[in-house]
């Protein structure tokens, strides 16, 4: 017959591991994982984008990278192909990758897929439009995306010369709303 002591032990006991077991599973993120920051990247693009890429075609998706916060996250912003309404688009997104405590990488989505190529470039520029962008909210900051649309003109943000891949993608990150890239004659 069990006393009342081992009653109340063995209750304790299994309080402890319901708690336990609540807490694993509430702290467990969204995203995907991998051993190293492009891994989970990989994993991400193959689980959640149904789209196997392999190292060397990752490298060509990231236009951009940045890291953020004491966590040491670090955000990456990719560009792909996608097919719209039967003409080759690019579109854009963001991930986090944050690192985990059992020495892996977590990576998810941040912000929603953006369609990059829905802007005609030769007729834009003709009107006198320099770019188009797209300005997202993540987490306590904004990220600005945009493309250069006449490449006669460079792409500053308060004061600094912004990089530009071969597309005339480039972007930027601020703590500021509404803020607005500014062009400068090459």
């Amino acid at each position: 017959m069990m006393t009342k002591r081992r009653k109340g032990i063995l209750w304790g006991l299994w309080v402890l591991v319901v708690l336990c077991s609540l807490t694993a599973c509430s702290s467990k993120s969204e995203g995907q994982t991998g051993a190293s920051p492009e891994e989970a990247m990989i994993h991400y693009l193959s689980e959640e984008r149904q789209t196997q890429v392999a190292q060397e075609e990752l490298e060509t998706m990231i236009f951009g990278s940045f890291q953020r916060g004491k966590e040491d996250r670090q955000y990456y912003l990719l560009k792909d192909h996608q097919d719209i309404g039967g003409e080759a688009s690019y579109c854009a997104y963001i991930l986090k990758v944050t690192p985990e405590r059992d020495d892996s990488y977590r990576c998810e989505k941040v912000a929603a897929d953006v369609g990059m190529g829905a802007v005609d470039a030769q007729k834009s520029a003709a009107e006198g439009e320099r770019s188009a962008g797209w300005e997202f909210p993540v987490d306590d900051f904004r990220i600005y995306i945009g493309r250069i649309l006449d490449s006669e003109y460079q792409p500053y943000f308060e004061g600094k010369k912004l990089q530009t891949d071969a597309e005339g993608f480039f972007f930027y990150h601020t703590t500021e709303e509404d803020t607005e890239p500014e062009f400068r004659y090459r």
